[in-house]
């Protein structure tokens, strides 16, 4: 964690975090992180380790995000020509989970972020076959 200057504050997850792919900003200011051996921490501002829940499926390259007013976590993965969903609560209790079939999506995603109404829009990286990003509103 560094400060709007640059100054280095703390670092958290030591010995809890194996190889982290992303994380995302939820309530109270914590911070929910996507650990690739399937498990989404949360951590407080502060950086101690409030809970885990561990994922029922297994991503690719997912992505995760907050929605703030459902306080649900969004989880999405890309494959040839799908965005994979997957809606959790913050206590790790899987709400929904969908494939949607979304043209010219590749495998991997960037980012991804869910709006306050919850729609979720995914940054798709160029392939070796084009050199475009796009943006894919999926719901």
């Amino acid at each position: 964690m560094y400060e709007n200057d640059g100054q280095f504050v703390r670092s958290f997850g030591k010995g809890l975090l194996r190889s982290v792919s992303d994380l995302a900003l939820a309530s109270d200011d914590c911070v929910i992180v996507l650990d690739e051996d399937s498990y989404v921490h949360m951590f407080s501002e502060h950086g101690d380790h409030l809970s885990k829940f561990k994922l029922t499926f297994s991503l690719h390259k997912g992505r995760i995000a907050f929605h703030h007013s459902s306080e649900h976590v969004v989880l999405a993965d890309a494959g040839d020509g799908y965005a994979y969903l997957h809606i959790y609560t913050k206590d790790g209790e899987l709400v929904r989970s969908t494939r949607i079939y979304v043209e010219g999506i590749g495998e991997s995603l960037r980012r991804m972020i869910v709006t306050a109404e919850g729609h979720v829009a995914l940054l798709n990286t160029p392939t070796s076959f084009t050199r475009t990003w796009k943006v894919f509103i999926v719901c």
